[in-house]
């Protein structure tokens, strides 16, 4: 967890370009901050805990781990909406960097696959659509993606936390805060509708 003084000088840090230049470079080595390894190749199943948007409560969202490639430095995850018109998705996570004179962040590139279609290569899934994310915030109990900036904040935000065997399925405090700080008011996801961690 990240100590309250490097939280408060992650948080000047980051709203003070994002109000003029969203991403500017600052004089702080924010990139800890900006780690989304720990979260994504985890073998824990994530929990989806917030998004942007208007207040409404959303049903639980799960990713499960399948794999890591290495080759390609790519990780294999599913993409589960548990509701009662489920959906359920695989997705390919991989992670660049972008450092200059103008710019400093993380990027999370996010690939929903399909299964593998007739004629196609085989082991290679089809892509349906990709979605690119940067990575706001990050540390090994949670992660914080979004959009470019505007006045309210980042947009299409969404906060996501490795689930826990017991207890509240809440991220911690801190990494809500950096939520409301970012991305200001967002939607819950009730995590409490979510099933069970079965153990063999």
């Amino acid at each position: 967890m990240a100590t309250s003084k490097a939280l408060i000088l992650w948080t000047l840090a980051v709203t003070s370009v994002a109000v003029d230049k969203p991403f500017a470079p600052v004089k702080l080595d924010l990139s800890k901050y900006q780690n989304p390894w720990p979260v994504i190749n985890s073998t824990k199943n994530i929990l989806l805990a917030r998004v942007s948007g208007p207040g409404t409560t959303y049903p639980c969202t799960r990713s499960r781990y399948w794999t890591y490639e290495n080759m390609n430095n790519t990780i294999q995850r599913s993409f589960d909406i548990l509701s009662p018109n489920a959906s359920f998705s695989n997705i390919s996570l991989s992670v660049r960097y972008e450092n200059d004179t103008e710019k400093n962040f993380t990027i999370l590139d996010v690939s929903f696959n399909d299964a593998i279609l007739v004629g196609a290569e085989i082991g290679q899934p089809y892509c349906l659509d990709r979605f690119t994310f940067h990575v706001l915030y990050a540390e090994d109990q949670c992660l914080l993606l979004g959009n470019k900036a505007s006045e309210r904040g980042f947009t299409n935000c969404s906060l996501w936390f490795p689930e826990k065997e017991h207890g509240n399925q809440r991220p911690p405090p801190c990494c809500e805060f950096m939520f409301f700080v970012l991305c200001r008011q967002g939607s819950k996801v009730n995590s409490t509708e979510c099933p069970p961690i079965h153990r063999s």
